[in-house]
This record gives structure tokens, sequence and C-alpha cells, in this order.
């Protein structure tokens, strides 16, 4: 199973994948440098 699907199965949070994943230059480091940009674009709550 792939990192994504895990964490979307689990009803897991944007914010505990990117706190989650892989810290190596692999696939899961493209999820990670997505999920950051997705993360980004998000509008902040007051």
């Amino acid at each position: 199973m792939r990192p994504s699907q895990a964490v979307l199965n689990l009803n897991g949070t944007l914010e505990y994948f990117v706190g989650n994943t892989f810290n190596y230059p692999t696939l899961a480091e493209a999820y990670k440098i997505a999920a950051l940009d997705a993360w980004s674009r998000m509008p902040k709550k007051a």
C-alpha cells in the first residue's frame, strides 16, 4: 500500500501526511512536496 492510500483509508489529515511521510528522496518525497504545495494553497484558519 502506498503512503497516500494508507492516509486516505485511515481518514488521515494533510498535516499527518506531511509530518509522517518518509524523509528520503523517493516517490514518498514527491508526495510530501505535493502535500506541502496543497497545504500552502489552502485557506488559513483564523
